[in-house]
């Protein structure tokens, strides 16, 4: 909101770049207001907010109105599945399927609360707080909030914003109120910077970020056939796994292979080692790798990340190798668990080539040296902006 020289800052424009340092720095959830059912496949109407698709909205309290959600208990989670961006939008269930609804006399939906908590919000405590309506600003609400957006500005790109400091009894200028209101604009735009290069890990700087090597490891020695790594993530709450994912906090896959001597284990150990020393990272809204030493190997990454997640297994990526010993594959899945706050990943190593020797013999060589499928986690842990790493649970390499 631009301030006129010689205007006076009221609550209104303070509270419009408070609420964006807030959508972004602390929870990041809305409660949708005045919700009505609109017909008997899962579509509502709402007062006028931000919506977009892969939203979730939690739905909570006892339904006392004239419409009403098929299967509802109080806490249950959905997602958007279409929306015009602010009055209407479509729910299905986490497992992808359409949501029953009942319209009734006008579909109101009293006694529910449904809150919307997408990708933003990096969970974290807010200095500045919202001023009532009309009040002044004063230098002390400016101070607190350029804490709170120097937090956002360290936590993706180490350093304090440009944000001047107001002095106590100091006078707040035009200028410092313009500088304010595009500080806050620029740094929540890329709050979900995807990924970034090999080199540069993306929207968490080193220096406020910890990556931890092999949460998880298996390991396999001379192995053939069909192997799976089934791994759980357990981040505590729906809430937990959103922040963990909006800070920039990724999952990464880290397979290897080393001690071979024969071809076959090298062709494996080549499609491992092209994927690049952070392997294959999942993030917020996609997945991704080193793409620029892809080998003779034909990989796919997916438009998958934790937002496009249901309770469905979704291929988030797959290498194949394309060599002597094409059609050798490594392949993740991944999906939301039917409990709140936890991702599934099933990982697939496929030695599926068998080479033919003399005559009608064929022979299934084993990959020879020693093969593992690990899991990393890369997360937020400044001293601004910090989240927990998940629980892990996992199997062994076992044969499918």
């Amino acid at each position: 909101m631009t301030i006129g020289v010689g205007n006076t800052i009221v609550a209104p424009d303070y509270n419009s770049i408070q609420n964006a340092v807030q959508n972004t720095l602390g929870v990041g959830s809305l409660t949708l207001t005045n919700v009505v059912i609109t017909n008997t496949t899962g579509s509502f109407s709402c007062s006028s907010s931000t919506l977009v698709i892969n939203q979730f909205v939690t739905v909570t309290g006892t339904n006392t109105g004239t419409g009403s959600i098929t299967g509802y208990t109080s806490g249950k989670i959905y997602k958007i599945s279409a929306t015009n961006a602010s009055t209407t939008f479509t729910l299905i269930n986490l497992d992808g399927t359409a949501v029953a609804t009942v319209v009734g006399t006008n579909g109101s939906t009293t006694g529910l609360t449904f809150t919307v908590s997408g990708d933003r919000g990096y969970g974290q405590p807010v200095t500045s707080t919202t001023v009532n309506q009309y009040d002044l600003v004063t230098a002390q609400h400016m101070i607190n909030l350029k804490t709170d957006i120097d937090k956002i500005s360290f936590h993706q790109v180490n350093t304090a914003s440009t944000a001047p400091a107001i002095g106590v009894g100091g006078t707040i200028l035009a200028n410092d109120w313009t500088n304010y209101s595009t500080q806050i604009t620029n740094l929540t735009s890329t709050r979900l910077t995807i990924f970034g290069s090999e080199s540069t890990p993306g929207p968490i700087v080193t220096a406020q970020s910890t990556w931890l090597v092999d949460v998880d490891i298996q390991e396999l020695t001379n192995w053939n056939g069909n192997q799976r790594h089934s791994v759980i993530l357990n981040f505590g709450s729906a809430d937990g796994a959103r922040y963990y994912f909006n800070t920039g906090s990724e999952i990464r896959f880290n397979p290897r292979h080393i001690n071979n001597t024969f071809p076959k284990g090298n062709s494996w150990k080549t499609l491992f080692d092209n994927l690049g020393t952070r392997g294959v990272r999942f993030g917020a809204n996609g997945t991704t790798y080193n793409t620029a030493n892809i080998g003779t190997a034909i990989t796919n990454v997916f438009a998958i990340g934790y937002y496009q997640l249901t309770q469905t297994n979704q291929k988030i990526f797959e290498t194949i190798e394309q060599s002597t010993y094409s059609g050798n594959d490594y392949t993740i899945f991944a999906r939301l668990d039917t409990v709140s706050g936890r991702v599934v990943f099933d990982i697939f190593l496929r030695d599926d080539t068998t080479l033919e020797t003399t005559g009608s013999r064929t022979i299934d060589d084993p990959v020879d040296g020693k093969t593992t499928s690990s899991i990393s986690t890369f997360r937020a842990t400044g001293s601004y902006v910090q989240v927990p790493a998940p629980t892990v649970f996992a199997t062994s390499l076992t044969s499918v």
